[in-house]
Order: structure tokens, then C-alpha cells, then sequence
């Protein structure tokens, strides 16, 4: 009860905060009320100004899970600013073969100790959403701020922030996608298939610059804030995954390029892998990570489209940047003993992965397959064998939209992955699906 009364509470201040930078931003226009036009009128987006319309669409993202433009528009009188609210309410019927219960894809289990562990069919609406925008065209720029929070706090059922950020001509200050990440993604229910995939939601500040010519850069720092690391106690011959705490913030650097069949993006990240465990400074190295990614329309017509995907990314001391191996310890290797005071030998890993896809639209009708791969390599040596050292998945589904704002979909997803040692993890798992945003 607590925790649901604080998710209330939090909800009725975000609500509150974007009414507020909406309203500033009204009382700063010189253009005043016509006399007996109402000050706020509810407006379809069609029926918006063409810049806003622009706008609306540009901020909103392009990933499949993700809000859309949000259905309920509020407009002030100027044509300058409006208020959106949205969401969508989504519902996930799953089999699992490990029988995990959680609402994504996982390689944990190894075959060897499943043992005679049921799988398991569940129903799952954490993913449900809620959302607010508000936008504005001021004489010097555009002014953005988003909220969206879905229901898988607190292992499902209470509200958990996803997005909240203040978008100032450009300037970005808030939690959102990083920007080491394609803002093009193909359509998948599950995108935990794609274990070489980019994304994820951190705190940052950064700017971005869009050319005439299609072209976009990006850069920033990101507060990821904590990572993973395997620590192994050479006395006692006892390993563990531990979460490391990060003094110094993620450095970004992206380039995007749009045309109607062509996309492309390539972007870098740095760190200095400077952890900390128990207020002790146990490492202080450089870290990177180098990524390239794109998707070309080799059939592009009115009734449908045909695309290829693509994407390769390389992480030295940043393994977690791929969804695939976030919270398994790869980003460092780290050796200790009861006779010293401090680590007595690390090993960086390096990382290797990419993935190739292909997605047919035609009509209403979507239909999605990508294979992905990860390796992790220059860790011979290290005296764990649950270290993670490769794997791969693939998926496919089949998704329609089905009245207006509604989404229907099936999908399949079944992967491999190999430790240290060589013990194999393999899970399948399926999807019915069903989303109706407002």
C-alpha cells in the first residue's frame, strides 16, 4: 500500500510539473487571447498546426516498445504549445521452456541443472503504460518534456519511471534511451532476443544537432551508475557476481544518417573503469566501446516494404552496453586473497557481437526474423568456469495492426549460450500479444 501511494504521489507531481513548463511557457508569448476564444481546446493530431504536427512525430521514438504520439491533445490558444496524454495497456501471454516467470527472454538455466524443473505458461501486463508530453515552438527553438512510467516496480504492479526528461533546443537533461543506440530498431515483442542489443534507459545530459540533409550527431554523459564484475577469492576458491558502483560517468559520441530506404548510425562510448566496493578503489582503467548499425529498404513500395537490419558492436570493459550480457560480471575479471589488501589481478574482457535481421511490412501486417550473436574473449585463464563466453538467439513473430490503435501479435524466440567451462544454457520461449494504445 505504501508503495502504491507513493507511485500515486510521484505521478500527481510529474503531471503537475509538465502543466507548469507548459503554462511558463504560454505567459512568455506576446501574442495575447482573442477575446471570447477559450484558452485550451482538446484537438486531434491532425488538426495541429504542420510544425507541431513535425515535431510530435520527430520526439516521439521509433522503437516498437515504446509510447506513441500521445492519443489525447490539449492545445492553448497561440498554436503554440500542447499537452499530450497517453499510454497503452499491454497483455503478454508466454510459455517459457526454463520456466521463468519474468517478462523477458533469459539464458540462465544451464541444461545440466534444470533437472526436472516444469516450464511454465503465464499472462503478464507490467509493460502497461502511462505518458506526458508537453511540446512548444518558442521564436528561438522547440521545448520538450516527456514522461512515461510502466508497472513492473517492485517485481510487477507498481509504477517505475522509464523516461523523464526536459528537451531544450537541443540540450536533453534527464533519463532516456542512451545514446549509444540506433534510434531504429526492428519490431520485436521480446528485443532481449537480440543479446548484442544497445539498449537501455540511463540518467544524462546531452545535445543533439539535426542537418537538413538527413544527417544527425549526438553527444553526452550518461550516469549508468553501477555495473557488474566477477570477483574470485584465490584462498578460499569461492566466485560471485557483484554490482560495482561507478565514480565518473559514460562518454557518448553518435552520428545518424536517415534517407527514405538508407539508415545508418555509428557511435562511441568511453569510461574509465574506476569502481568502487565498499568506499575502496579496487581498479582504474579505460574502457570503450565502438558500434555500427543500420537498416536499408531494398523494396520500398505504397503497399509494403522489405528491410534489411544490421548492426556490430565491440566493448572493451563495457560488456554491459549488450542486453545479453548486462549483470553477468563481464565487465571485469577480478582476482583477490585474504593476504593482501587489495585485487591482486584483473582481466578486461573484450566483446564481440552483431546482428542481421529482416522485416517485411505490408498493410497492417508486420513480419520480423534476426538472428544475434555475442562472444566474449581474452579471458583464457580465468578461474571460473561460469564466466560467460557466447551465445546466440533467434526470433521471428508475425504482428497486425487491428482497428485503430490497436496491435496483435505471435512471436518465437530460442537461443544458446556457452560458459567458461563449456556448460550449455538453452531456452525457448512465445508470445501472444496484444497492446491498445490511447
Amino acid at each position: 500500500m505504501k508503495n502504491n501511494t507513493l507511485s500515486i504521489r510521484w505521478l500527481a507531481v510529474s503531471v503537475s510539473m509538465l502543466l507548469c513548463i507548459s503554462l511558463s511557457g504560454q505567459q512568455k508569448e506576446k501574442k495575447r487571447k482573442p477575446d471570447g476564444e477559450a484558452k485550451l481546446s482538446i484537438v486531434k493530431t491532425d488538426s495541429l498546426p504542420e510544425i507541431l504536427q513535425y515535431y510530435l512525430k520527430e520526439t516521439s521514438s521509433k522503437h516498437f516498445e515504446d509510447p506513441r504520439v500521445p492519443r489525447f491533445l490539449i492545445k492553448d490558444y497561440t498554436d503554440s504549445f500542447v499537452f499530450g496524454v497517453g499510454g497503452a495497456v499491454e497483455a503478454k501471454i508466454f510459455y517459457d521452456n526454463d520456466g521463468d516467470r519474468g517478462d523477458a527472454f533469459k539464458l540462465d538455466k544451464s541444461d545440466e541443472s534444470r533437472g526436472n524443473e516444469n516450464d511454465v505458461v503465464d499472462f503478464d501486463l507490467t509493460s502497461t503504460n502511462l505518458s506526458f508530453k508537453v511540446l512548444g515552438k518558442l521564436k528561438k527553438g522547440v521545448i520538450e518534456a516527456f514522461i512515461n512510467a510502466d508497472f513492473s516496480g517492485g517485481g510487477g504492479g507498481n509504477l517505475c519511471l522509464q523516461h523523464a526528461y526536459v528537451n531544450i533546443f537541443g540540450f536533453r537533461v534527464g533519463k532516456t534511451h542512451t545514446g549509444f543506440r540506433d534510434d531504429r530498431s526492428m519490431d520485436f515483442i521480446d528485443s532481449d532476443v537480440l543479446v548484442s542489443n544497445t539498449a537501455r534507459k540511463v540518467p544524462q545530459v546531452s545535445y543533439s544537432h539535426r542537418f537538413k540533409n538527413g544527417m544527425r550527431v549526438q553527444g553526452g554523459v550518461e550516469f549508468p551508475q553501477s555495473t557488474s564484475v566477477w570477483t574470485y577469492n584465490k584462498t578460499d576458491a569461492v566466485s560471485s557476481v557483484s554490482t560495482a558502483s561507478m565514480l565518473i560517468p559514460d562518454l557518448t559520441v553518435n552520428w545518424f544518417y536517415d534517407r527514405e530506404r538508407l539508415h545508418l548510425y555509428t557511435g562511441a562510448a568511453f569510461r574509465v573503469l574506476n569502481y568502487y566496493n565498499n568506499n575502496r578503489n579496487f581498479m582504474a582503467k579505460g574502457g570503450c566501446a565502438f558500434q555500427i548499425s543500420g537498416n536499408y529498404a531494398f523494396v520500398k513500395r505504397k503497399e509494403q516494404t522489405h528491410r534489411l537490419f544490421f548492426q556490430g558492436v565491440w566493448t572493451h570493459g563495457m560488456a554491459d552496453c549488450c542486453k545479453g550480457l548486462r549483470k553477468k560480471g563481464m565487465s571485469a575479471l577480478l582476482t583477490t586473497d585474504k593476504t593482501t589488501s587489495g585485487y591482486i589481478g584483473s582481466t578486461i574482457p573484450n566483446v564481440l557481437g552483431g546482428n542481421i535481421g529482416y522485416q517485411a511490412k505490408f498493410g497492417d501486417n508486420t513480419i520480423d526474423v534476426a538472428y544475434s550473436a555475442v562472444k566474449a574473449y581474452g579471458i583464457d585463464g580465468y578461474p571460473v568456469g561460469d564466466v560467460y563466453h557466447w551465445a546466440h538467439a533467434l526470433g521471428i513473430n508475425y504482428i497486425r495492426k487491428v482497428f485503430r490503435y490497436g496491435t496483435i501479435g505471435a512471436e518465437f524466440l530460442i537461443g544458446r549460450k556457452n560458459d567458461l567451462a563449456g556448460k550449455d544454457y538453452t531456452n525457448m520461449r512465445g508470445y501472444l500479444y496484444l497492446r491498445y494504445d490511447f
